[in-house]
């Protein structure tokens, strides 16, 4: 092992739940169901830290890619499933599998100490969300509403997402100060860079785009054992065109839908660490 070079490794168990409600493909559009889907996969971390001259720290870290095998429940909301005049029909849950793969990043960071109570931060992310392109879920079971369209039946496509996204970027730059011996302010910007390119593959229960971070916050050490850390952003984001087509029941026309988006975000954290 070379001098002044820590490395690390790491498991990592993930719990993903999935629930998703829009009308359904091959039943009414006055009608509405949804899915809940859930599934646990295992992936690995690893992390190179090496300080390659007093006041000088670089890292980099990899979070690997975790595999999906999500199986639940496909549902209607409500008893019956309706349409145009007095005709109601039953429909009966089933089950529901999709196979997805959440994707890896990778982070190069580096810390550099300018005076005795300051120091400069930076860091470079890239997420492999092209791995994310469509994503097909089946029906496990037999339900749906038989009087409609013959109902669903074990391996028809009940769901299709269509992603097609891009990977993500975020670059970062901010620095920390010691105020005094037990308090530390921390503050710095980013520009993230969204996997989601165009209008065409924007969901309007996804209106992710590009962003600027603004954050500060602090270290406060309560004991010698004993800090707390304090951080706030609010996050820019950009104008979020959508332009999407859903297939109607029964005549199968695509209705485009056109629209956009502004949002902002404020995230607060707030944490404990005690060395025992």
């Amino acid at each position: 092992m070379l001098p002044n070079l820590a490395v690390a490794v790491g498991l990592q168990a993930q719990y993903a739940k999935i629930t998703f409600k829009a009308n359904p493909n091959g039943l009414p559009s006055q009608s509405s169901q949804g899915f809940e889907v859930d599934d646990v996969g295992f992936g690995g971390t690893a992390g190179i830290l090496w300080t390659p001259m007093t006041g000088t720290t670089i890292g980099l870290g990899y979070r690997s890619a975790i595999s999906h095998s999500f199986e639940g429940d496909l549902f209607k909301v409500g008893d019956n499933v309706t349409v145009p005049g007095p005709a109601s029909f039953p429909f009966t849950g089933t089950g529901v599998k999709a196979d997805i793969t959440l994707p890896e990043t990778v982070n190069l960071s580096l810390r550099q100490t300018l005076t005795n109570t300051s120091r400069l931060l930076a860091s470079v992310e890239w997420t492999n969300w092209s791995r994310l392109q469509t994503v097909d879920f089946f029906a496990t079971s037999t339900g749906g509403a038989p009087a409609i369209g013959g109902g669903i039946v074990p391996g028809q496509k009940v769901a299709v997402f269509d992603f097609n996204w891009g990977d993500g970027y975020m670059f970062a730059l901010g620095g920390e100060y010691d105020y005094s011996p037990n308090l530390t302010l921390r503050a710095g910007a980013a520009y993230e860079i969204s996997p989601i390119r165009t209008a065409e593959q924007r969901f309007t229960l996804i209106t992710d785009s590009d962003r600027v971070w603004l954050s500060g916050g602090f270290n406060y050490k309560v004991t010698q054992n004993t800090s707390v850390d304090f951080g706030y952003s609010h996050v820019f984001f950009d104008d979020a065109p959508i332009n999407r087509a859903r297939t109607t029941a029964p005549t199968g026309a695509a209705i485009p839908f056109v629209g956009m988006v502004e949002q902002s975000a404020d995230i607060l954290a707030l944490g404990v660490k005690t060395k025992w």
